[in-house]
């Protein structure tokens, strides 16, 4: 079945907007990198691309991309009437949800470390000489998390949007209002709380304490967990019917 989700969505605009969000944010780098501060580039600094395009990525982009990817799935199946059909064959409706979740978490992985190429290509071109592997692959690691994290975070907002059958505009706009919100509770006490700034934590992108470490994956687990609950009342939504 996951295969098969795959192949469905060769055929999705999803696809364009995935890599148009990419060339998006890698623009938006070039742009900004390049603006100067008393005379010198902002890029000039190594790291200064990564951090810039892994924070716009996770306040702006990665959430509200990843509910409109998952709802979309999922409402497709609410729209067709698949979750009627499988009243009648012997496949329970937690388990075609559990796929969608799957297909979207590798999709996740997968779009933010393709966004990670995109941005390490700014990123060496001014400082071939002085970038090093490990380097790179720190901030390959902290892409893949803040993926991660971000997908861990609207999951229960994907879930909702099938519940209350709203489709995609409800998971988009929650979604980035959640990860908004993120940016105002940045330098609060709640941080590691709040899920959005709780994946920086994990990352390493933010320096806390071994509390707010596990603060910050008790807040994603708790994301997912609800994510988890609201599948199984939708399954047992559809066996009532």
């Amino acid at each position: 079945m996951l295969k098969l989700e795959f192949m469905k969505l060769k055929r999705s605009y999803l696809i364009l907007i995935l890599t148009l969000t990419i060339i998006l944010n890698m623009i938006i780098q070039f742009y900004w990198g390049n603006m100067t501060y008393l005379g010198t580039p902002y890029n000039n600094r190594l790291g200064w691309v990564f951090d810039s395009a892994l924070s716009l990525s996770t306040y702006y982009l990665f959430a509200p991309v990843f509910a409109l990817l998952g709802s979309n799935m999922i409402e497709k199946e609410e729209r067709y009437g698949t979750l009627n059909y499988l009243k009648v064959i012997p496949l329970q409706p937690i388990k075609i949800l559990w796929v969608k979740f799957e297909a979207t978490f590798i999709i996740a992985i997968g779009y933010s470390f393709l966004m990670f190429v995109g941005i390490a290509l700014l990123e060496i071109v001014p400082h071939h000489n002085s970038i090093t592997v490990s380097f790179l692959l720190t901030y390959m690691f902290r892409f893949v998390i803040h993926g991660i994290g971000s997908f861990l975070t609207v999951c229960p907002i994907i879930a909702l949007s099938l519940l209350l059958k709203k489709g995609n505009g409800l998971s988009v706009i929650l979604s980035f209002i959640i990860a908004f919100c993120g940016v105002l509770t940045a330098s609060s006490t709640i941080a590691p709380f709040y899920p959005i700034n709780a994946i920086f934590f994990i990352s390493g992108m933010y320096n806390g304490k071994a509390s707010q470490f596990i603060t910050a994956l008790f807040s994603l687990a708790i994301c997912f967990l609800l994510s988890i609950l609201i599948c199984l009342s939708i399954h047992s939504a559809c066996c009532a019917e």
